[in-house]
C-alpha cells in the first residue's frame, strides 16, 4: 500500500505508564497530526497511469494494467475469383476463328499490297493489328478445335510473307516489307531471349503455359529458316558503319547469293539470340537452333565440306 501521508505511530504502552518515553516514541509523538495534512518533507508518490498526485484526502484508485494486448491486425480483404469464361458453342467458335482468320486475310493480301496512295501513319496502323495478333495471350484466343491454327501463330506467318515479298522494284509491297521487317525481327529477339531465360531456371514442362510458348518459338524458327530478304529491303534497317555491315557486304559478294538475288540476313541480327538456345533442354529446339546456324553460315561461307577435318559430326567415329 502506498502512504499519503507521515506514518503516526501511538505506544499504547507509553499513553498508559508513567514512565518517560524512549527516543523512538518521542520522535513519534513530535511528528504532525494526519489532520494537518502531509509533510512537505516526505515525498508524494503518484498513481502510476497518470493524472494528478493524490491528496490526503483523496480516494486512492486502482491501478490498471501497464501492458495491454493490441488488437489483431485485420485480415486484408480476399479478392473474389474471376468468373469462368462462359461456354461458346464448339460451331459458333469455329465460326468466328475463320471470321477473324478472313480478316487477317484480307488485311495482308488485298489492302496492304494496294495501298499505295495511304499515309504512313494508316500503313502503320495497319501492321499495328497484326503485331497485336502475335502478342495475343494464349488465354485470349478462341479455343476450338485441332485443325484450326492457333491465331497467333497465323499472324507470325502473315508477317513473314509481308517481309519476304520485298523487292528490288519501289512498289508498295517493298515498301510495306520494309515497315514490316524491323518489327517482326523485334518480337523474334523477344520471344527468343524469353524462352531461353525461363528455361534456364525451370525445367521445360514445369512452367504453367510452357506449350504455348514453345509453339510460338518453333514457329519462329521455321519462318526464320525459311525467309529470305530482299537487299534494298534490309539496306533500310542496316546500320551505316558498324562490323555488322561489312558481314552483310560480305554475304552479298558471294556468288550464290549474288545469283539468288535474296539473302538471309535477319539471321545475322537475330545471332546473339539464336546462340542463347544452343544449351535448350529440349531437343526438338536445339535441333532447330542447329539447322538456322548453318543456313547462316552458309551464306557467310563457312559451311564448305571438309574445311576442317574432311567428314560431317554426323560420320564421325
Amino acid at each position: 500500500k502506498f502512504l499519503l501521508g507521515p506514518v503516526v505511530a501511538i505506544d499504547e504502552g507509553c499513553a498508559q505508564t508513567d514512565r518517560k518515553p524512549g527516543p523512538r516514541q518521542a520522535a513519534v509523538q513530535t511528528q504532525p497530526n494526519r489532520s494537518d495534512g502531509p509533510d512537505p518533507s516526505i515525498p508524494v508518490i503518484p498513481f502510476l497511469g497518470g493524472g494528478k498526485a493524490a491528496s490526503g484526502t483523496s480516494k486512492p484508485r486502482k491501478i490498471g494494467r501497464l501492458f495491454t494486448r493490441e488488437a489483431p491486425e485485420a485480415a486484408p480483404p480476399q479478392t473474389p475469383p474471376e468468373p469462368p469464361p462462359p461456354a461458346v458453342d464448339e460451331s459458333r467458335a469455329v465460326e468466328d476463328a475463320e471470321l477473324e482468320l478472313k480478316v487477317l486475310d484480307c488485311l495482308t493480301d488485298e489492302i496492304l499490297i494496294t495501298c499505295a496512295s495511304a499515309k504512313q501513319t494508316d500503313i502503320d496502323a495497319l501492321l499495328h493489328v497484326i503485331e497485336e495478333g502475335i502478342s495475343r495471350p494464349a488465354k485470349s484466343q478462341i479455343q476450338v478445335s485441332a485443325k484450326h491454327s492457333n491465331f497467333s501463330l497465323v499472324c507470325i506467318r502473315k508477317m513473314y510473307v509481308l517481309c519476304s515479298r520485298g523487292s528490288s522494284e519501289q512498289d508498295v509491297r517493298n515498301h510495306v516489307a520494309r515497315c514490316a521487317l524491323p518489327s517482326f525481327l523485334k518480337r523474334c529477339h523477344h520471344v527468343i531471349c524469353t524462352f531461353s531465360e525461363e528455361s534456364q531456371y525451370t525445367p521445360l514442362g514445369d512452367r504453367h503455359g510452357d506449350r504455348p510458348k514453345m509453339e510460338e518459338l518453333i514457329c519462329i524458327l521455321e519462318v526464320l529458316a525459311t525467309m529470305t530478304l530482299s537487299p534494298d529491303v534490309v539496306d533500310s534497317i542496316l546500320p551505316a558503319n558498324e562490323p555488322m555491315t561489312a558481314y552483310v557486304r560480305l554475304m552479298r559478294d558471294r556468288p550464290d547469293v549474288a545469283r539468288r538475288g535474296k539473302e538471309r540476313t535477319h539471321l545475322l541480327f537475330l545471332y546473339d539470340a539464336l546462340c542463347s538456345l544452343i544449351t535448350c533442354r529440349e531437343s526438338r529446339i536445339r535441333d532447330m537452333v542447329r539447322d538456322v546456324m548453318q543456313l547462316a553460315g552458309a551464306d557467310l561461307g563457312f559451311s564448305l565440306p571438309g574445311i576442317l577435318v574432311g567428314a560431317p559430326c554426323g560420320d564421325r567415329g
